[in-house]
């Protein structure tokens, strides 16, 4: 299968810091985007139209979504998110708070982007999605603790349009809260976690991510990033049925190999650390009535005031369990001492952030079924050796290896005739990895594709920084074939583009249907 980049769109600005073009969205009722549109002051909707020929494309409108919610009772924050359903013909959008202690609002528009009608999210709404009906409107709400002795309830919101309730389900049912899940102690007088919290604390310490959905819609599944877990909730009696934690990878094992050192060289390793999976963007797809979600691995540090964890080997090592297998490894060595860990797993292993992979799991069990291993580091080093595990705003190689690697951000599905495939993208080094993943079990590397240019040195003006991705299967697709959508949240200028518009054909007997 031969993927190629055939249109872009420019936002154009630059940010090294991210934000700038972050989640993309396709309407087939009119052959447009809509794009989260961080660079623009304020933040706007941004409408775009697909031509079936390519090429450079302009928008077609911005939206100025703060003109729509400020009001004397809600001050814009920040707009994080957007959805659209074409069985109601709605676009919903959903914008935080200024005060990152208040509820957030989900916005109803037209597909012009004028305003139908609103509803009250939780804290800090940063994903909303509707079921395919459009009955229902989810949102993640991240409570995250921005302000110092602050920690708001995470939450998902759920609104019923047929009777328009809203109920914000929290997490406030410790015996549904397996023991895997990483809840976050109390801190410290320098403000680190020290330890684990129990499950009785869950209800502020979970952070609500990403939301995908079960084959028939009757469930949501969440990403909580910061805790290393899953959760499920029962959309139509909107109550939370389990909170299971992911679990730790392995680098000792043979296929997970990763490089830990920044040493301008590429060293792929095995050593006796774990990785808390962490992931961001998920997704979930359905087999004979099975259900797998789909994870994108990248972990995450918690850092904000009076709230952090991330710490470094070199600053551990010494308090760990002599007779644990991590500190025999480490004993004599320093070239490990700035590899980013968690501080706040206890002496017994070094914890890393994140799996540097992409993982499928049984729906109902959350047990492993699939992961890639080392697949993102043997790749990329192989296609772009000069610019290994470089960060999404510096070019200089093994940039990121003592911190999170590749970082896989986001993960999507989409169907190219009888076969499913899993899109990557890798927030740092940029570019999309594409598997088969028709046998679920038996997922097969397709291909990947980096159109990001690593010239001049430190480049912005590029492909990078990829945050949401969008599939257009060939059915709705403005040229017949089907297409992928990549919104890069750090680079956007001038000729260069913060979208890739990109061409899916299959090679051999298979349809492009």
């Amino acid at each position: 299968m031969s993927i190629t980049k055939i249109a872009s769109y420019s936002v154009g600005q630059t940010n090294a810091d991210g934000g700038v073009a972050e989640i993309v969205k396709f309407n087939k009722d009119n052959g447009k985007f809509y794009l989260v549109n961080g660079s623009a002051e304020p933040p706007t909707l941004d409408i775009v139209s697909l031509p079936a020929s390519g090429g450079t494309l302009t928008k077609d409108k911005s939206i100025d979504i703060s003109a729509l919610v400020d009001s004397n009772e809600f001050a814009y924050g920040d707009l994080t998110s957007v959805d659209i359903n074409t069985a109601t013909h709605r676009i919903a959008i959903v914008v935080q708070e200024q005060d990152a202690n208040k509820n957030g609002k989900i916005l109803l528009l037209d597909y012009d982007g004028k305003p139908v009608t609103s509803f009250e999210a939780g804290v800090q709404p940063d994903m909303v999605k509707f079921t395919s009906d459009g009955r229902y409107i989810l949102t993640a709400d991240e409570g995250e603790p921005r302000t110092a002795g602050m920690d708001p309830q995470g939450s998902v919101t759920i609104v019923d349009t047929s009777d328009q309730t809203v109920t914000h389900v929290k997490f406030d049912k410790p015996e549904l809260i397996d023991d895997l899940v990483h809840i976050r102690g109390a801190s410290d007088s320098s403000g680190n976690i020290t330890g684990s919290g129990s499950k009785e604390e869950a209800v502020t310490d979970l952070e609500p991510e990403y939301i995908a959905l079960s084959g028939d819609e009757s469930i949501a599944y969440i990403s909580l990033q910061e805790n290393n877990a899953i959760a499920a909730i029962q959309i139509p009696t909107k109550t939370l049925l389990s909170v299971k934690g992911l679990g730790y990878k392995d680098f000792n094992k043979p296929g997970n190999s990763l490089d830990l050192v920044k040493d301008s060289t590429i060293k792929l390793e095995n050593v006796p650390f774990f990785g808390m999976y962490m992931p961001d963007g998920i997704a979930s797809y359905s087999v004979d009535g099975k259900n797998y979600v789909f994870t994108a691995n990248e972990g995450d540090a918690t850092d904000w005031p009076g709230r952090m964890n991330g710490t470094s080997i070199g600053d551990i090592k010494a308090g760990l369990n002599p007779a644990s297998a991590a500190a025999a490894f480490l004993n004599g060595k320093t070239a490990y001492d700035k590899t980013e860990i968690a501080g706040d797993m206890g002496t017994d292993n070094v914890y890393l952030y994140g799996g540097r992979s992409f993982s499928i799991w049984n729906a109902d069990t959350m047990g492993q079924v699939y992961d890639s291993g080392n697949d993102f580091e043997t790749i990329t080093a192989e296609r772009l050796p000069d610019n290994f595990n470089a960060s999404n705003s510096k070019t200089a190689m093994d940039d990121r290896s003592a911190k999170k690697g590749p970082e896989p951000e986001y993960v999507c599905i989409g169907k190219v005739g009888n076969r499913v495939f899993a899109f990557v993208g890798l927030e740092r080094i940029g570019g999309v990895m594409t598997y088969d993943v028709t046998d679920v079990q038996h997922p097969i590397f397709v291909s990947y594709i980096n159109t990001r240019e690593f010239t001049p040195k430190n480049n912005l003006a590029t492909d990078t920084g990829p945050e949401g991705l969008e599939f257009i299967p060939a059915s709705d697709s403005p040229n017949g074939f089907p297409l992928l959508l990549v919104a890069n949240e750090v680079g956007a200028l001038f000729r260069y583009y913060s979208f890739i518009w990109t061409h899916l054909r299959l090679k051999g007997r298979l349809p492009c249907t």
